[in-house]
């Protein structure tokens, strides 16, 4: 009978601590009237203050030393920098540059003279021209003996197949 009556104390005074605390806190908001909406205006602005003190963290398991670094890289980043800006001159240059090595053929940019010396091309700079030659009349469709462009794909299968089946028998 002793244990079931300390129970059941116990119990009650479970039930009047949280009942106080309910209480409490209903006569705490009645002296701040505020309305449904302006408690939920209330509850967004806390919403929005989270990570306020401290940054936000992509896993509970993030330090927050980490965190801290990567909102300060985020709020500091700035553009990469490859080289300097390219001028509209230096784009026209370049431009005409690959037109020009594009028009020419093997011999192109031949041994220049330089004062009173004459300037070899390297052998790896005449293979890369080469190379290039090769690479762009692999890419060119081949041209037949009587003059007519032989494309990429042999249509003639294809144009009998087009000619049986939409020929207009009368």
């Amino acid at each position: 009978i002793a244990k079931s009556a300390t129970l059941s104390a116990r119990a009650r005074i479970a039930m009047s601590k949280f009942r106080d605390g309910n209480v409490n806190m209903r006569w705490s908001q009645s002296y701040s009237i505020k309305s449904s909406a302006a408690r939920k205006l209330d509850k967004q602005k806390r919403l929005k203050l989270k990570g306020a003190a401290q940054p936000v963290r992509l896993s509970v398991f993030e330090p927050l030393a980490l965190a801290i670094r990567r909102q300060q890289e985020e709020t500091h980043k700035k553009p990469a920098r490859y080289g300097a800006p390219v001028s509209k001159v230096q784009q026209t240059v370049r431009k005409a540059k690959m037109q020009l090595e594009r028009s020419m053929g093997l011999e192109a940019l031949p041994d220049t003279k330089a004062g009173d010396k004459t300037v070899k091309s390297h052998a790896a700079a005449k293979a890369g021209r080469r190379a290039k030659q090769v690479r762009r009349q692999t890419k060119m469709p081949k041209v037949a003996a009587g003059g007519k462009e032989v494309g990429l794909v042999d249509t003639s299968a294809f144009d009998k197949w087009m000619a049986t089946q939409f020929n207009t028998r009368q």
